[in-house]
């Protein structure tokens, strides 16, 4: 295990949240502020377009003056990592919370919602686009504020995205991404940003996403087209300023969503210039905590109300009980069990291809009648039972319902099956006399195995450097039986629900060869590959000492490779050193003093060139020859 450092540039560390490859978190001590501070570390021997994002994010970040988005201190380079420097928020993420709560309540979503807002309105009016909202870049502080935080794949209308977003390229986390940003993250615009954060607003309502959370073609197709469960029928308790909202911003069509924040933000305002904001913070404190909210306000000494207002008080509270009564069965359970049976349905899954929340599953209820067999009026939702959770299943229930007693059929659709159940509802008073139906009747089904299908592969293969398309010159392949075949012969022979081994190839190009799992229901698979040219090496001399070495111009060069990465160009002092780089015309430069001298080369791909660097005493001249292949 790595030693934790005890000092990085001038704040000392005090403990590791997290490591990957490509670089750290530590929590730290500023040294003037005396707080504690998060420094996000990066490696510089990450892909060139990684490390300029990075540097991008703290630049962006540093400009922002917000309550609610994350303070940046600081950015630096010390060695071969970036840091950035960055409040502290002691507390947890939205998407924790969510997980914890199951759902939120109205009030705390629309505060949270409204917090949001704010702080994306403020990044917007700079003219820059988040791209990436989701609960998980939502901090909550143990004093109940919300922070806003990494801008790490935003843009800005200040910085050129060219370099580090093509046309067609996709950034973002697909449940939350609007049906545009699929197409073209590059030319997104702060609509993009308004989609997300109604995906955020329904998963506060719900405990659900309202697309499935996987990159498929399917799952793209429902976004594209703007289907999902209604907010409503998700949870009935959700109020209808938040279905409105969620509405209005997740349009499919980026015309009918709200073209900026101010209208949504309108509403908010209003909303709790009625209810109160500072009530509603104390409970998000209170639930960030871990706590009860208690009411320690103290009472006001009140004279007896009339009569007539007391009555009312009594009537509506009375309603209010007996529809909660109704609502949770508690009138079907206690007071006309002889006219209502229980019915929950329920389906078990085994694990390994899909989450309960990407699992597709329906129910719908018919009267069997004998005839016409009439739809029932009965909506059912499932959600994960983790009580009935086992280490190869999980189970998908919906809550009880309470139905007049008599016969009925019910459909299951399950991914890609399809269950019919015919049934005797019994009233309570004769399921609770059974041993199988005591709590009520369960109907349901399993999938334990999904069977396979015909599997169609395609791949596009582009220059790793360029971008270039080299499908049509490449050789692409697939392991059958212990022998590579060509990919476009293997016909019939692949099947989904199994592990496929594909090889690519190209002259002038370094191989690659990759597993790839296909699940038993992903019939079409698209590959996109990169391959890497092979390298050509320049090595480079100098009969004198205080040479500076330039490659296009820069103090480090993308290496080339398989390694890749921006690498710092070596001093020649005398010996002689060795640039590794991709094929293509390259300039070496060279600096002493005020002599300057540059010399542009055509690097092959396995060839090996010589540059000789040579230095005029008298006319204080640098000259620049080369030799090889």
């Amino acid at each position: 295990m790595a030693k934790l450092p005890e000092m990085i540039g001038k704040y000392k560390i005090t403990a590791e949240i997290a490591k990957g490859g490509m670089g750290a978190v530590y929590k730290a001590v500023h040294p003037t502020l005396k707080r504690f501070v998060i420094i996000k570390k990066l490696t510089l021997r990450g892909n060139a377009a990684i490390t300029e994002r990075f540097k991008r994010e703290a630049r962006i970040m540093m400009d922002f003056r917000n309550d609610r988005i994350v303070q940046v201190y600081d950015h630096f380079k010390e060695g071969n990592s970036y840091y950035i420097v960055q409040e502290f928020v002691d507390g947890m993420s939205l998407d924790k919370l969510i997980v914890r709560e199951r759902y939120l309540p109205n009030d705390v979503t629309l505060l949270i919602f409204r917090d949001c807002c704010r702080a994306l309105k403020h990044a917007h009016d700079r003219n820059v686009i988040h791209r990436d909202i989701k609960p998980a870049n939502i901090l909550l502080s143990k004093n109940g504020e919300v922070k806003l935080v990494d801008f790490g794949i935003a843009v800005s209308g200040e910085d050129s995205e060219e370099a580090l977003t093509r046309d067609g390229m996709t950034l973002g986390t697909p449940s939350y991404m609007a049906p545009e940003q699929f197409e073209n993250s590059k030319n997104v615009d702060k609509r993009a940003d308004v989609y997300s954060l109604g995906v955020m607003l329904y998963e506060m309502a719900t405990g659900k996403k309202p697309f499935p959370g996987s990159f498929s073609a399917d799952s793209i197709a429902l976004i594209q087209k703007g289907k999902y469960p209604s907010l409503r029928k998700a949870n009935p308790k959700a109020s209808p300023i938040i279905s409105r909202i969620v509405r209005k911003a997740m349009h499919f069509k980026p015309a009918r969503r709200y073209q900026d924040l101010s209208k949504p933000l309108k509403l908010l305002e209003k909303y709790f210039s009625k209810s109160g904001a500072s009530t509603v913070r104390k409970r998000l404190k209170a639930m960030v905590n871990g706590q009860e909210l208690k009411d320690s306000a103290p009472r006001e000494h009140r004279s007896a109300a009339p009569l007539l207002t007391a009555v009312a008080a009594a009537a509506l509270l009375l309603c209010a009980g007996g529809l909660y009564a109704y609502r949770e069965g508690y009138f079907h359970e206690y007071l006309a069990p002889s006219r209502y049976g229980s019915l929950v349905a329920s389906v078990r899954v085994k694990k390994g291809f899909k989450t309960p929340d990407e699992t597709y599953v329906a129910a719908a209820l018919f009267l069997d009648d004998g005839a016409e067999i009439p739809r029932a009026d009965a909506e059912f939702v499932f959600r994960e039972n983790k009580v009935l959770e086992t280490a190869n299943y999980f189970t998908l229930e919906t809550r009880r319902r309470y139905l007049p007693p008599g016969h009925y059929r019910m459909k299951i659709s399950l991914e890609n099956e399809v269950y019919w159940e015919t049934f005797y509802l019994a009233p309570r008073t004769v399921q609770r006399g059974t041993s199988t139906a005591a709590e009520g009747l369960r109907v349901g089904t399993g999938l334990t195995d999904y069977p396979t299908l015909p599997l169609s592969v395609t791949a596009a293969i582009r220059d790793a450097v360029s971008g270039r398309d080299i499908a049509f010159t490449a050789q692409s392949e697939v392991e059958v039986g212990g022998q590579w075949i060509p990919l476009d012969t293997a016909g019939g022979t692949l099947r989904t629900g199994m592990v496929h081994r594909f090889r690519f190839r190209h002259i002038g190009y370094h191989p690659r060869e990759f597993d790839l799992m296909v699940a038993p229901f992903q019939t079409v698979l698209e590959i996109g590959v990169t391959l890497v040219p092979r390298e050509g090496t320049v090595r480079v001399r100098t009969d004198t000492a205080g040479v500076e070495l330039l490659v296009n111009g820069g103090k480090a060069y993308l290496r080339g490779g398989t390694g890749g990465g921006l690498t710092p160009v070596p001093r020649p002092d005398g010996e002689a050193v060795e640039l590794v780089l991709p094929p293509g015309s390259h300039v070496i430069s060279a600096k002493r003093g005020g002599a300057e001298s540059e010399l542009q080369i055509l690097v092959r791909s396995d060839t090996s060139r010589e540059v000789s660097i040579t230095y005029d005493k008298q006319s204080k001249t640098l000259r620049l020859t080369a030799s090889g292949q």
